[in-house]
């Protein structure tokens, strides 16, 4: 089912595509480094019934996008996994921390309560 045409390092992308052009200024264009190896990147076009996808993926450790017909949609996706892991970070550390506080709070009032006199 899935075939591959070709792998190619992001800087070279193939004429006959319809992105040409990617000088921007966001640079959406050079993908980042792996966020877990931090080693370059390599883009995948394959061809999946007769449509042309992409696919950003680390040849080491193998994490890699979703398939997308549109180059840039797939390197805008890459490119935000980084600060998308770090709020996934946050968010768990605020979840875990909050009921922790809660208890913590919970005894020392506890505690303060039994040692007050009447």
């Amino acid at each position: 089912m899935l075939e591959k045409i070709q792998k190619t390092p992001l800087t070279e992308t193939p004429a006959d595509h319809q992105h040409q052009a990617y000088v921007q200024e966001d640079q959406t264009d050079v993908p980042k480094p792996c966020p877990s190896c931090n080693i370059p990147v390599i883009t995948d076009l394959m061809d999946v019934e007769g449509v042309k996808l992409w696919q950003v993926l680390c040849p080491r450790c193998g994490m890699n996008t979703e398939a997308e017909e549109d180059l840039v949609l797939c390197l805008e996706r890459w490119n935000r996994r980084p600060r998308e892991d770090r709020l996934h970070r946050i968010a768990l550390v605020l979840g875990v921390l909050a009921p922790l506080l809660l208890i913590i709070g919970f005894m020392v009032g506890m505690v303060a309560g039994l040692s007050m006199p009447l």
